[in-house]
């Protein structure tokens, strides 16, 4: 993700896992990463208030999602950065 207000106009190049009982911490600190990994299908539903801080934390994060293919044998990965 490139340099911006939320990481100190620093390219870390570091991101973490987003995970639900980091959120309001997530929100209040804004710590300096340049993206959060979001597994898929956690945000797969279709409005309410995970999605709402989702969409919020989003806003000054760059993402990577992780998905895990229904079907696949073994533990298999696809992971789409944007």
């Amino acid at each position: 993700m490139p340099e911006s207000r939320f990481n100190g106009f620093t390219d870390y190049e570091i991101g973490i896992g987003l995970r639900a009982p980091h959120y309001q911490r997530i929100l209040s600190r804004k710590p300096v990463v340049d993206w959060f990994e979001i597994i898929s299908e956690n945000s797969m539903i279709d409005g309410g208030r995970p999605l709402h801080i989702l969409d919020q934390i989003l806003d000054q994060y760059g993402r990577s999602e992780c998905s895990i293919p229904v079907g696949c044998h073994g533990n298999v990965t696809v992971v789409v950065e944007n």
